[in-house]
């Protein structure tokens, strides 16, 4: 059976940059589902479209450190890179507990993996 992309398995209220070098930050809430991370802006961003990242098209979820500006470091230590297997897409979403999310969307991967290898059929089995 497929997982939900309905059961929240954690949710916080968060910032967005659509790219690294992105100056506009979406303020609003993140949900990670056992399939997706998902992006819902509140309405006083100029920016309201949400954003929903299938977990399978993640190359890799990073700390990130992030710069004001473009220019000089920010002093906290928050921020997450959600890169795209493929390249199409890099976005940094700013969260509390970061090594927590982080964990959680590992961990959730993970069991995606396991549930897609075990919908597979195996070498010489019939259908």
């Amino acid at each position: 059976m497929p997982p939900s992309t309905r059961t929240i398995l954690k949710q916080a209220r968060a910032n967005l940059q659509r790219s690294p070098n992105a100056w506009e930050s979406a303020g609003g809430r993140v949900e990670l589902t056992p399939t997706e991370i998902r992006f819902l802006p509140h309405a006083l961003n100029f920016n309201r479209r949400p954003l929903t990242i299938d977990l399978r098209s993640l190359a890799s979820v990073t700390p990130y450190r992030q710069r004001i500006y473009g220019l000089l470091p920010s002093p906290g230590q928050n921020a997450i890179l959600l890169s795209g297997r493929d390249g199409s897409f890099a976005h940094v979403l700013v969260v509390g507990h970061r090594d927590e999310w982080i964990g959680a969307i590992e961990e959730a991967r993970r069991a995606l993996e396991t549930a897609d290898a075990g919908d597979k059929p195996s070498a010489g089995s019939t259908p």
